[in-house]
């Protein structure tokens, strides 16, 4: 009786497991749902393109030379600009770097090195952008020119700006031109050789048209004529005001009391003028042979209600 009951109880078990798989009997099989998939993530916000401002960088310290001054507090009206403190001396200008991990660096004088990033103010910024901000830095803007576009392979000029570091309502601003230095060795002992170039720079004349202060920009030309094997500087600048209806010239500008001896990789000198004011330039070669230059200056001139001051950069490339 035990054998049977046995028999019959897993007779009866495997009825019910057939049943479950869908084998013999009238019952519907079980089939739980399946667990839908998640949605896939969403895609990935656009990466900005790299901070691009020369072709084919190399890590490297690249020389700069510039001016630079505090313009007042451009806050409140009458938007008077004052440039006050403005000095060339090289400890005080802007060092840019291009580092081992593909970064452009910037630092400006009085703070520390910051990566150079693309202003928060562009979207989907690309290679072609040229304005840009320091990373670890606040309300510092870098301003280039896209010289390469111009040609320019070894040189480029930028504005930058920033509160002052006393943390008054004034601006500090100022033009700097930055470069591959020339070794050494690379420049020229024999020749002569001109180089043609643009200049970029603001004035202490006053633009309101946006209800703020901000000083009026100039651009103009550079000619600098090199006798390599004499030591000899001649050359001159034309300066005109930017404006929305087009340049207005205000004035060409001699070299005068020029420094250069052969083999220097640097030169200096003033611009032929009676007006006071700072009144000076400088420069440096740029290129494994000095096939560019880079420079800073500052040039008194009259306009309308009298004299006023301008500052800026420059670059220029050797003729052929």
């Amino acid at each position: 009786m035990e054998i049977r009951g046995a028999t019959k109880l897993f007779a009866a078990s495997a009825a019910l497991a057939l049943s479950a798989c869908g084998g013999g009997g009238t019952g519907t099989a079980f089939r739980p749902e399946p667990t839908p998939l998640p949605p896939p993530p969403p895609p990935p916000p656009p990466q900005a393109e790299a901070v691009t401002i020369f072709t084919n960088p190399t890590p490297q310290d690249y020389a700069s030379v510039g001016v630079w001054s505090n313009i007042g507090d451009l806050s409140t009206p009458p938007y008077d600009v004052q440039f006050t403190g403005i000095t060339s001396a090289e400890s005080s200008q802007p060092k840019i770097r291009y580092t081992a991990d593909g970064f452009y660096e910037v630092q400006l004088p009085g703070d520390g090195f910051s990566r150079l990033i693309h202003d928060d103010s562009i979207t989907n910024p690309t290679s072609g952008n040229t304005v840009f901000e320091l990373q670890s830095q606040m309300n510092r803007s870098f301003v280039i020119t896209g010289s390469r576009n111009s040609g320019y392979r070894y040189s480029e000029m930028a504005k930058w700006a920033r509160p002052d570091l006393d943390f008054a309502q004034t601006v500090d601003m100022g033009f700097v031109a930055f470069g591959t230095p020339t070794p050494a060795d690379g420049v020229p002992v024999t020749g002569a050789a001109s180089f043609q170039g643009q200049i970029l720079g603001a004035t202490d004349l006053p633009a309101t048209s946006c209800d703020c202060g901000f000083p009026i920009a100039v651009e103009g030309t550079v000619a600098l004529n090199f006798d390599f094997g004499a030591g000899t500087l001649g050359g001159s600048m034309s300066m005109a005001l930017s404006s929305g209806w087009g340049p207005v010239p205000v004035g060409d500008y001699n070299f005068v009391q020029t420094v250069f001896s052969p083999g220097s990789t640097s030169y200096s000198g003033r611009f032929d003028t009676s007006l006071s004011g700072n009144n000076f330039f400088l420069g440096r070669f740029t290129g494994p042979s000095a096939e560019e230059t880079i420079g800073a200056w500052a040039v008194p001139f009259n306009f309308q209600d009298g004299t006023h001051q301008a500052i800026g950069a420059w670059i220029a490339k050797r003729g052929q």
